[in-house]
Order: structure tokens, then C-alpha cells, then sequence
């Protein structure tokens, strides 16, 4: 055999042996269907708490400002493809800027969470 035919071989050997570990996408998705099962059954929070006070004196400010503070909203809503609404407060900013900053630096966990919430209610439907 030639030297690039042994490297083809040694290579393919080495992808199969990859498929054969764990996928982390799939322990991520198991860890997540189970964290909603612990938040269903009691077991862990529903709240998440941040501690950010350039963040907190933001929010401050776009409670006191209403027209501000709808505008935020409205916008993190477009840029999620949700409809539009005219109400918000500050713990909505919050998810709402959450998640877009989840869809921007890694959909590929939003995608997971989804299919880990689809899998967490099949059984309860």
C-alpha cells in the first residue's frame, strides 16, 4: 500500500471510533429534559437571579421611561420574528434579551432547549 493510502485508511479508522463516543449534544439535551423535570416537579427553580449593575441601572432606567422601555422591547421581539406588543417589563426585557443573545452567539443551544422542552411535554399531552 502507498504512504496516502495507509493515511486515507488510518484516518477512516479514526472517524469511526468518534461516532462511537457519546455525543455531547446528546448529554446536553438529556441534562436539559432533566432539568425540566426537576423544574416541574419542585425540585429546582424557575427564577434565575444576575448580579450586573451597569445592566440593573439600565433596566432602572427603562422602567422609568415607558416609551423606552417599550421600544427595547419591540425591538428584541422583531428580532426574534414575535409579534409585536405594546406591554413589557423589566423580567420581560430580561428573557427577551436572553434569548437573543443566546440566538446570536449559539442557536445551537436554543435549538437543543426546544427539543429538549419538546421531549419534556411529549409525555405530558
Amino acid at each position: 500500500m502507498k504512504d496516502d493510502e495507509l493515511e486515507r485508511l488510518r484516518q477512516q479508522t479514526e472517524r469511526g471510533s468518534r461516532l462511537e463516543e457519546p455525543d455531547e449534544t446528546d448529554d446536553l439535551l438529556d441534562e436539559l429534559v432533566a432539568a425540566f423535570e426537576e423544574i416541574e416537579a419542585g425540585d429546582r427553580g424557575k427564577t434565575i437571579a444576575l448580579r450586573d449593575e451597569p445592566m440593573a441601572a439600565l433596566l432602572g432606567a427603562l422602567e422609568a421611561n415607558e416609551e423606552e422601555l417599550v421600544a427595547v422591547g419591540q425591538s428584541l421581539q422583531r428580532h426574534l420574528g414575535r409579534d409585536v406588543q405594546d406591554e413589557f417589563d423589566k423580567s420581560e426585557i430580561c428573557r427577551l434579551a436572553l434569548r437573543v443573545g443566546f440566538e446570536e452567539a449559539a442557536p445551537s443551544h436554543l435549538d437543543q432547549l426546544q427539543e429538549a422542552y419538546a421531549e419534556h411535554m411529549k409525555d405530558r399531552l
